[in-house]
């Protein structure tokens, strides 16, 4: 089984960092990469990621766009 899962092991998953306001700021190519830019620990960004919640002004979110930005048709 694990070799089934070395192929596999260079997928990264995209990191965007928005602030407080749904700015964007910072794309990075996975946890490690933000970690580093943002000195910030790898278990306190997967805490925060996609959660929608504040870290020192940062927003993660796994998507170009922050949930709070997704355009509302209920208005239709």
């Amino acid at each position: 089984m694990i070799n089934d899962l070395q192929p596999n092991s260079h997928i990264l998953k995209g990191i965007f960092v928005f602030n407080s306001t749904d700015e964007f700021l910072f794309k990075f190519d996975g946890i490690v990469e933000a970690k580093k830019a943002l000195n910030i620990s790898h278990e306190t960004i997967k805490l925060y990621l996609d959660t929608g919640k504040v870290f020192n002004d940062y927003l993660f979110y796994s998507h170009r766009v922050p949930p709070a930005v997704f355009l509302d048709f209920s208005f239709l």
